[in-house]
């Protein structure tokens, strides 16, 4: 008798065994994610399930093995709205997730002054410098700028920029003593090349080729059309900060505003501490080009930009977006918007005071592996000695860093 008994009871474990079994082999969960409109697959969103997250594949696609019971789904993309539903395994085992494009509000840009007509923040630099001379009657000024930026994917250096700028001023104006700049484009350690290369699967020298086009190895400054006769200190400084970079990949400093009233030389002010973010919003096109959407967003720990005058002062800050082609990261177009505010002192005269400092940026570009290549899913500059974030991408590929330090310092 004992001996049936053992055998059913060994029979209905089987059977609990075989209905697992079975029950697991069912249980995988599958997500198809798909544009709303379209209706076509949307590859690499990111995807989270029961708090862990995962990415879809180039058809859309993702499979979560051995699901079981009640769970959240979150599904995100730049430039579609965030999709959240709760599913139960018994209730459905595939989802077809349709993603709802979020559109982006592309501001116009706009100038607010008290003056008829936007300074330059290079104009405001030579104003602070003689303001400074007159107010406090020397005879003259020395000033140094030493510049030194550094391109590298992680640890592994790929370009070198340094530059130096000594000047004087006395009471026949301002006297450029010495301006030099030098590019290197170092590849020292293969790592950084493969990298490089790698960015692009297509085209996997594309990156290259716009690097050797850019005369990356010439040791003079970058000329100036409109400073031939170097008559003013704007033409000092677009020599030693040039408009036409040769360094890619930083939308700050690598750009061409000759058809704009305003530039970005602000950096070399005394007061300056600026932080910026760059905010990947999407793909857009200009001129049949298609190219990155990034916006600037302006920190809240930025000391905004002052420009020096008698009774009281101008505070702006730059806001707006850039556009850099798809496969060159050329800058297309860019779009800065300054508001001004006039703050009032106790000052009578208020003059700004020409102190020596030193200032650390650091860009860190995010990589994400889409649609078959790399392609940079966010970007953001900020001072080195902040907090900064080393985001991986997946698959571990290293972030590209440029790295930039401006001393300057005045007798």
């Amino acid at each position: 008798m004992w001996k049936i008994e053992i055998y059913f009871v060994v029979k209905i474990l089987l059977s609990i065994v075989l209905v697992m079994f079975f029950l697991k082999t069912e249980s995988d969960l599958k997500i198809i994610i798909k544009d709303q409109l379209t209706s076509e697959v949307l590859p690499f969103s990111s995807v989270s399930v029961c708090g862990e997250n995962y990415v879809s594949d180039e058809r859309g696609e993702l499979i979560i093995k051995n699901f079981y019971g009640r769970c959240t789904v979150v599904v995100q993309r730049l430039g579609y709205e965030i999709f959240r539903e709760e599913v139960l395994l018994r209730d459905k085992k595939t989802i077809v997730v349709l993603l709802k494009e979020e559109p982006i509000e592309l501001n116009q840009v706009t100038v607010s002054t008290r003056k008829a007509k936007p300074l330059k923040v290079t104009d405001i630099l030579e104003k602070m410098l003689l303001n400074f001379k007159v107010n406090h009657l020397y005879g003259n000024v020395n000033g140094k700028m030493e510049e030194k930026t550094s391109f590298s994917f992680g640890f592994e250096p790929v370009i070198q920029r340094t530059g130096k700028l000594t000047f004087k001023i006395d009471n026949g104006g301002f006297d450029l003593l010495e301006s030099k700049s030098n590019y290197v484009f170092s590849m020292e350690n293969k790592g950084a090349y493969n990298r490089l290369e790698s960015l692009f699967v297509n085209n996997p020298s594309t990156i290259i080729q716009v690097l050797q086009e850019r005369n990356i190895n010439r040791s003079d400054a970058v000329e100036n059309d409109d400073c031939d006769n170097l008559s003013s200190l704007s033409c000092y400084l677009e020599r030693f900060f040039p408009v036409k970079r040769n360094l890619l990949f930083n939308p700050l400093f690598n750009h061409n505003l000759k058809t704009q009233d305003l530039d970005h030389f602000g950096f070399v002010n005394s007061t300056f501490l600026e932080t910026h973010k760059f905010k990947l919003e999407g793909i857009s096109q200009i001129n049949g080009r298609e190219c990155y959407k990034i916006r600037i967003v302006h920190s809240s720990k930025s000391i905004p930009v002052s420009i020096a005058g008698n009774f009281a002062k101008d505070f702006y800050v730059p806001k707006g977006m850039i556009f850099i082609d798809l496969l060159t990261f050329a800058i297309l177009k860019m779009e800065y918007a300054y508001s001004l505010n006039e703050r009032n002192t106790n000052k009578a005269f208020y003059t700004d005071e020409l102190k020596s400092g030193e200032i650390f940026f650091e860009n860190i570009i995010n990589f994400e592996w889409t649609a078959g290549k790399w392609l940079p899913s966010s970007q953001f500059l900020q001072e080195k000695d902040r907090s900064v974030k080393t985001l991986n991408a997946s698959g571990g590929f290293d972030n590209g860093y440029l790295i930039k330090h401006i001393k300057y310092s005045y007798d």
